[in-house]
């Protein structure tokens, strides 16, 4: 309790800074008691609100005021009106397959079967395609995948808004692959390094994926890297043979697949190997033989196992064509 100026007790009670209901001696009875803690929850209860903006007034007919029921300055009150608020989830929980706020979900009714209305991505991520497309291209080189591929996906959008690009269709290719790369790097540094043969096919997918030169050369160095640990040297000497200059950059692989002979330990090298492939799904990332029925998006080159997709949806990668 505080006392005044001269010391003395004055039996007051305070509560938050403002002066509650005076509580007399211990002799009053328990129905004063009760009065009195109700009275002070109330000012409890106003001093809160009126902390957060929700003051309230005693008399709707009040004339307003600038000083509140304790004497300070009141806060202008506020409405936060409920179509203003927008529920996102977190930056580092956003998948690729996850449309930014306001745009359609593949397969949502609303949306166009071939992308929908789609939303500006966050102006953060970049304002037009060759920007998202720059800020990805820094992301993926230091090795940022989550961010990156963000970015690139923002890149879509802005290339799908234009008819042009969309027929044109290269550019929009290129963002897909490098999403694509971003998810498979990704499950790669979540994979045990103990894991040989999981990382060699993992590593040989990105690998075999068309990007731009200096890129494509550090993933085929993380390819050969894994596959010697896997043993499958026929991967290897399939992918060094790909990159501009392989003597430069690969004389000793390539040599040391010439001694081993191209030998695979790992059976499914074979279908990675075989025309026209690797065949995998895009989700789960699972290698299978040339001949596997799989769904294949009538846009990009993705394709999925029938366990991991449906018929008939958008394509989750680059939310255009159909899974068909």
């Amino acid at each position: 309790a505080d006392s005044d100026d001269s010391g003395d007790d004055d039996g007051t009670l305070q509560v938050f800074g403002a002066e509650a209901v005076g509580v007399a001696d211990d002799g009053g009875d328990a129905e004063n008691e009760d009065e009195i803690a109700k009275q002070q929850e109330e000012l409890r209860r106003k001093y809160l609100n009126s902390m957060a903006g929700m003051g309230e007034d005693d008399d709707a007919n009040a004339d307003d005021d600038d000083e509140d029921g304790f004497g300070r300055k009141k806060f202008k009150k506020f409405e936060i009106k409920k179509e203003a608020i927008v529920t996102q989830p977190a930056l580092d929980k956003i998948a690729i397959s996850m449309p930014f706020p306001g745009m359609p979900a593949a397969g949502d009714a609303g949306g166009d079967a071939k992308g929908g209305d789609d939303a500006p991505p966050p102006a953060y991520l970049g304002t037009s395609a060759p920007e998202c497309l720059k800020k990805g291209i820094e992301k993926f080189e230091r090795g940022k995948y989550e961010d990156a591929s963000r970015r690139f996906y923002a890149c879509l959008v802005y290339l799908k808004a234009d008819s042009t690009q969309v027929t044109k269709k290269t550019p929009l290719i290129q963002a897909v692959q490098y999403i694509l790369c971003c998810n498979v790097l990704k499950e790669m540094k979540g994979t045990d390094e103990d894991d040989a043969k999981t990382l060699a096919v993992l590593s040989y997918l990105v690998a075999k994926q068309p990007l731009q030169r200096k890129h494509q050369l550090q993933c085929v160095k993380k390819a050969v890297k894994a596959n010697l640990m896997a043993d499958n040297y026929g991967l290897i000497r399939d992918v060094v043979m790909q990159v501009e200059d392989p003597e430069e950059h690969f004389a000793d692989d390539l040599k040391t697949c010439d001694e081993m002979q191209d030998a695979n330990e790992m059976p499914i090298a074979e279908a990675l190997l075989t025309d026209g492939g690797p065949f995998f799904c895009w989700k789960t990332y699972e290698a299978f033989p040339p001949d596997t029925p799989l769904l294949k998006c009538t846009y990009c080159p993705a394709t999925f196992a029938f366990s991991a997709q449906d018929s008939g949806v958008q394509c989750s990668y680059c939310k255009y064509g159909i899974m068909e």
